[in-house]
């Protein structure tokens, strides 16, 4: 069997010293007296310091909306002259390919192939080179506006291709974008 044996340490204190002195209530006051003065200074500085802080982070502060409207105000010009310039540019470009695949599909799906295409006088010359050779009627239509076109097959209903409709509705969704009128709650609403 083992037998466990706590163990003893060795106290090196000398058994015939005096005790330690106790302090005097006098010197314990004072004591507690110094201790409460700096806990005071401690706390009111603490206090300034933390006012400091914060005042210095509210300073800092860059929210959301202020983010925004910086970004707006370096990009809103970008933004308009990309509405103004490049998506009528862009329309104008697309608009005979845009043309040429509806007729594709028209005089494909179509069983006798016929086909009249009405478009506004300014876009005559780009359409009758990219339909020639093609069993197409084609037709300048004053009521149009520029980058409109109908397609109107024998069988088939018409179909209005409106290049410069899709322009007005990029532009106003991009234009909602570079507007700060919005106010969105926190519910999102």
């Amino acid at each position: 069997m083992i037998a466990l044996r706590r163990p003893d340490l060795e106290s090196f204190d000398d058994p015939n010293a005096p005790a330690a002195p106790v302090p005097s209530k006098a010197y314990r006051d004072g004591f507690a007296a110094g201790q409460a003065d700096a806990t005071a200074g401690v706390t009111a500085r603490l206090a300034a310091e933390t006012s400091t802080l914060r005042e210095a982070i509210d300073d800092a502060q860059f929210t959301y909306q202020d983010a925004r409207r910086a970004l707006l105000n370096d990009i809103g010009p970008i933004i308009a002259a990309m509405c103004d310039r490049l998506l009528p540019a862009a329309a104008t470009v697309a608009f005979v390919p845009l043309v040429m695949d509806e007729i594709s599909r028209l005089t494909t799906d179509g069983p006798d192939g016929g086909l009249q295409l009405r478009a506004n006088p300014q876009h005559m010359d780009a359409l009758q080179i990219a339909t020639a050779g093609l069993p197409i009627t084609l037709t300048p239509d004053a009521s149009l506006t520029a980058g409109q076109a109908i397609c109107a097959p024998r069988v088939q209903p018409d179909t209005l291709i409106d290049v410069d409709r899709l322009v007005h509705q990029l532009r106003d969704i991009i234009g909602a974008l570079a507007t700060d009128d919005r106010q969105i709650s926190r519910k999102g609403t």
